[in-house]
């Protein structure tokens, strides 16, 4: 039997209920549909059934990607939050499962206690034990980036105990990856699951190791990506005590909102390969990476971590200066001050201001962006624009910026169009999508 009809009717609720070959399927299907969604093209494999995504606790991150998972491959997800039944109070879990079970194809569950999944048994995304859905889209990441995941270092730092050290530690034992925790050794895993898992890797070749010593994990690494909470002195302690341990190796790449590079940079000792990778909100979801240099980052520390976060799948851009809000806050800025002046001046309502960005502009802008979107709306080009609407001769600026579009037009992936004619259809085309998805038409 292969991996693909053992799947048949069982629920996900741990990834210990699956062999090797069954989570390599898992992960070559997800390349798969993500392949597939970059050329435009959605499934219809859930075409007719109806999902419930029954959340005890919120998450933003998990309730969106199962919302677009469910969508994009034809299913109608309803989303039932902790107020909205009576999940353990007024109704038992059993009871839940029998209602919910009669009425829905299938059910995500996010909540505390596992052995609620189990009673629900049915899909799972996450309890208090485990998070196999998640380790899923960390192993697919790995792949994407390296290509085999076998007899890769996985490092977990923090609450070796909680669901996410769990699932990663069983999912690499099982994948064949070396999976160390760092963390105090109180909190270390359980030890039953321990040995489980080390049973896991004596037939795939993983080594499972615990430590409490910061070098021992970084050892050897190459990218780091830093997260810790947005207080400079903290960062800027972080920075040294990496830096002395693995020297100039690393790329440190922090995912600050509101401090500059340069900033971060003072008192490190390699100073020139730290650099800010800001990811944009969600994102789990969308793929921009605004990538800006301090003034001491070597081009070679910004290359490394463009081609980094290119093999990632994110979209990397580059912040030629440093400045607050790098580069798409700007245009978050702009438009929220222009939305609201609107508003303000009494030209529309606040409903009518959001339908008006929602179903115009706001449609185009993930086809073809703002400036290739207004270039592209001139008969030859952006150097058109002031002769056309002002009566005016192009400027030096609009010359320049004619080219740069045309070279960006140029650039684009042949799948999406890498001249007007085709860029055009393409537009015309995932416009009919999106509006199919929002049932207007």
């Amino acid at each position: 039997m292969d991996a693909k009809t053992s799947l048949k009717g069982r629920s996900f609720l741990t990834l210990k209920d699956f062999t090797p070959e069954e989570i390599g399927y898992f992960l070559d299907l997800a390349a798969k549909l993500k392949a597939d969604k970059k050329k435009g093209i959605t499934g219809n494999s859930l075409k007719g059934k109806n999902i419930a995504l029954l959340f005890e606790k919120p998450s933003t991150r998990t309730r969106c990607s199962f919302t677009i998972g469910c969508v994009d491959e034809g299913a109608h997800p309803e989303y039932l939050g902790k107020d909205d039944i009576q999940l353990g109070h007024k109704e038992s879990v059993e009871d839940t499962a029998r209602v919910l079970g009669r009425m829905f194809d299938g059910i995500e569950f996010r909540g505390f206690l596992h052995e609620n999944v189990e009673k629900l048994a049915k899909y799972s995304g996450l309890t208090d034990d485990y998070h196999p859905t998640q380790i899923l889209a960390d192993f697919l990441t790995l792949r994407e980036q390296f290509g085999e995941i076998k007899g890769l270092n996985f490092v977990f730092a923090g609450d070796g105990r909680n669901n996410m050290s769990n699932s990663l530690m069983i999912g690499c034992s099982k994948m064949g990856l070396n999976f160390t925790c760092l963390a105090p050794k109180s909190l270390w895993p359980n030890e039953e699951l321990v040995k489980q898992c080390e049973e896991y890797a004596k037939e795939s070749g993983a080594k499972i190791r615990f430590t409490e010593d910061v070098k021992e994990a970084v050892e050897g690494a190459v990218f780091i990506q830093e997260a810790v909470p947005e207080r400079i002195e903290l960062k800027r302690s972080v920075f040294k005590q990496i830096q002395e341990i693995t020297g100039a190796a690393p790329v440190i790449s922090s995912t600050t909102t509101a401090l500059m590079p340069s900033e971060l940079q003072e008192g490190a000792l390699y100073p020139e390969k730290i650099l800010v990778g800001h990811p944009y909100n969600p994102s789990y979801i969308l793929p921009l990476i605004e990538i800006v240099a301090g003034k001491q980052t070597s081009q070679e520390t910004v290359d490394v971590a463009k081609a980094m976060y290119d093999s990632w799948g994110k979209i990397s851009v580059i912040c030629l200066k440093e400045v607050y809000g790098y580069i798409a806050q700007h245009v978050n800025w702009g438009v929220r001050d222009i939305a609201l002046k609107v508003v303000q001046d009494g030209i529309c309502s606040p409903e009518d201001m959001d339908k008006a960005i929602m179903y115009g502009p706001g449609m185009r802008f993930p086809v073809t962006g703002q400036l290739l979107t207004l270039a592209m709306g001139v008969e030859g080009g952006w150097k058109n624009m002031n002769p056309k609407y002002n009566g005016k001769p192009a400027t030096e600026f609009d010359l320049w910026l004619d080219e740069e579009l045309n070279k960006e037009l140029a650039n684009r992936p042949e799948q999406i169009g890498n001249n007007l004619e085709d860029a055009l259809k393409f537009r015309d085309k995932m416009l009919v999508a999106e509006l199919k998805v929002q049932g207007l038409i």
